[in-house]
């Protein structure tokens, strides 16, 4: 029996050999994607993740069967496949260390030649060189893969663990409070998903009939800051607009403030009238989970409330997965256009990380998608009073002026020479300069003036009764804000927002007896639904909450 040991054993060690040289062509080919979702979580959905998981599963299967086919060696064949993932998802980070070289070192020296460098001019013929030597040198090679099979299968595995204990951490729920701004003060209790459900009202005075009700535009335009921020940080007047404003009977409180600087946590507050000290929960060393916020915008005590009162509820998206809510009666964007399946905002930000970003449509489409969703956005807020149910609630989200600046002063189209992406402050200055931000932010914030003053115009001519319509930025602009660090943060300028209400008494006088010049998000919604549906809240002090990203 012994005879037949050693060939056994020769059969079982080759059976291992085949487990492992199969094993670390997927660990490298996971990677990119689950380290790309881990550093992202605040700002796409799990969904995103699976069409771009199945496709470079199955690319990196059939490429390794190829490659065994051909070469007859599985060890070598399954090397120099992870070779060639290793160096595909590394192209994106190699051109952005070289354009933050170029941005940070070479325009010193000499700025003229570092604006004329284009970077795939020869990045790329340099990455093809260092990949076909590579795949030569591995295919060539003579030498046992076993040692370095093992290698790269411990190192594979070590890889996908630390973004899968991340995306495990998710799933936790452990929860972060956001820190305060300003001085210390005493927690406010935590919005849970049944209190937010609950309208605290009584009264209903004006809800014994729906045709006498008005409907209700809340329109967040992201990012949007006051007057006074954008006269002295921008050098931007912004006065003839809010004139115009008021001239169609807005009130405009020129104190305003947000009560947080990241969206989710802004816009959950508002829609739930009260401050979420619970619900941002850190899950990685630069990330928060901002899930349960996102949850509370979907399913919000101010829709819940209306909608017990026969409101239906709209929703007008532009493309930002946290907001997103799939509760509402109807959804309204430009994803109910008929054609293809369109990239995701996780599928481009995979793109870039790879050689594919050099091809014009590749790098650019998710800046056409995301002009395309703005401006889809304000045709459908003008064509919502056509619905015929009434009364409605609207939400709109849009995100401008916001970065990415897709859009100039006229809605002339634009596409920024930089990878897609939804970051702002610190995150989107260590690639540009101030006076860049300044004049692109203004361009796009001048023609979302024109856009939704058109909007107010159009939703006046064609609503049965006068509705009332909010239109507030969430936060307001954030050049100047340090993700990392408040200490280098100007706070007065992601929290002047913009706030500007109409309501059905038709002026500005009127409006002026209802809200007040340092109104805050969260007693917005009070205010107006004790006025109009005799409603009990107590109006709650207005604070601001300032909120890291690490």
């Amino acid at each position: 029996m012994r005879a037949h040991d050693p060939p056994e054993q020769a059969k079982a060690a080759a059976q291992d050999s085949r487990w492992t040289a199969r094993l670390h062509p997927l660990c490298f080919a996971l990677f990119p994607l689950l380290s790309l979702y881990a550093v992202n979580l605040d700002q796409v959905v799990w969904t995103d993740l699976l069409r771009p998981l199945a496709l470079v599963l199955t690319a990196t299967l059939l490429l390794g069967l190829a490659l065994s086919r051909i070469v007859r060696d599985r060890q070598k064949a399954a090397a120099a496949l992870t070779i060639l993932l290793f160096l595909f998802f590394s192209y994106g980070y190699l051109s952005t260390w070289q354009s933050f070289i170029q941005t940070n070192i070479l325009i010193y020296l000499s700025p003229a030649a570092a604006g004329q460098i284009n970077p795939n001019a020869y990045l790329l013929p340099l990455w093809c060189f260092f990949l076909m030597a590579a795949l030569v040198a591995c295919l060539r090679s003579r030498r046992n893969f076993a040692f370095l099979t093992m290698l790269l299968t411990v190192s594979g595995a070590a890889l996908v663990i630390g973004p899968s204990v991340t995306i495990a951490r998710n799933a936790s729920r452990i929860v972060q409070r956001p820190r305060r701004a300003a001085a210390p003060a005493a927690p406010m209790p935590p919005v849970s998903d049944a209190a937010a459900a609950a309208p605290a009202a009584s009264g209903d005075a004006l809800s014994k009939n729906t045709n006498n009700l008005p409907d209700i535009y809340f329109i967040v335009l992201d990012g949007y800051g006051r007057q006074d921020t954008l006269k002295r940080i921008y050098g931007y007047d912004n006065e003839p607009f809010l004139r115009e404003m008021e001239k169609r009977g807005f009130f405009v409180a020129r104190k305003a403030r947000a009560n947080y600087v990241q969206t989710v946590l802004a816009l959950a507050a508002a829609l739930n009238m009260d401050y979420l000290d619970t619900v941002a929960r850190r899950v990685g060393p630069e990330s928060f989970d901002l899930s349960p916020a996102s949850r509370l915008i979907d399913k919000n005590a101010v829709a819940a409330f209306l909608k017990a009162r026969g409101y239906r509820y709209v929703s007008l998206p532009t493309g930002y997965p946290l907001t997103a809510t799939p509760s509402a009666d109807l959804t309204l964007g430009h994803r109910d256009q008929p054609g293809p399946p369109r990239m995701t905002q996780f599928e481009g930000l995979l793109l870039d990380t790879t050689p594919l970003t050099v091809f014009p449509r590749a790098g650019r489409s998710l800046y056409d998608q995301h002009r395309e969703s703005l401006l889809s956005a304000f045709d459908h807020l003008s064509d919502v009073p056509r619905l015929a149910s009434s009364p409605k609630f609207v939400f709109a989200h849009i995100l401008m002026p916001h970065p990415p600046f897709v859009l100039g002063p006229g809605g002339q189209p634009r596409t920024p020479e930089r990878p897609f992406g939804l970051v702002d402050g610190s995150g989107y200055m260590w690639r540009a300069t101030p006076e860049e931000y300044r004049q692109l932010y203004v361009d796009q914030l001048q023609y979302a003036n024109r856009r939704i003053l058109t909007a107010i115009d159009d939703i006046h001519a064609r609503s049965r009764r006068r509705p009332i319509i909010i239109v507030q930025g969430d936060h307001g602009p954030r050049m100047l804000l340090d993700w990392k660090d408040i200490r280098k943060t100007d706070l007065s300028e992601p929290f002047g927002n913009l706030s500007a209400t109409a309501l059905p008494d038709g002026d500005t006088a009127a409006a002026s007896q209802v809200l007040y010049d340092e109104i805050s998000p969260v007693n917005l919604f009070r205010l107006l639904l004790n006025r109009y549906f005799g409603a009990q809240y107590e109006r709650l002090p207005d604070r601001s909450y300032y909120s890291p990203l690490a």
